[in-house]
């Protein structure tokens, strides 16, 4: 649990450095992050099932799926020219 709280914040703050200071280069590592927590989840639905990661997804709490949801907004803002 305290993995998922520490990268939370390191995604959070370069999202926030991104958002409030316009480091082109902290988005890019927030990017970087989620693709890598995208293939990593992928792979261990693979291994295990939906289902756990279901379960998964029903013990976290909201800071990682905050951040998630943050980074997608910031993706399509960048998309759109937002910095």
């Amino acid at each position: 649990m305290y993995v998922h709280t520490t990268v939370q914040k390191i995604m959070a703050g370069l999202l926030d450095q991104w958002r409030w200071a316009g480091d082109k280069r902290a988005l890019a590592m927030a990017r970087a992050m989620g693709a890598y927590f995208q293939r990593r989840v992928h792979t261990l639905v693979g291994v295990k099932s939906r289902e756990w990661h279901i379960d998964s997804l029903n013990m976290e709490y909201g800071g990682m799926n905050d951040v998630f949801y943050s980074l997608c907004a910031a993706h399509r803002l960048a998309s759109e020219g937002w910095g």
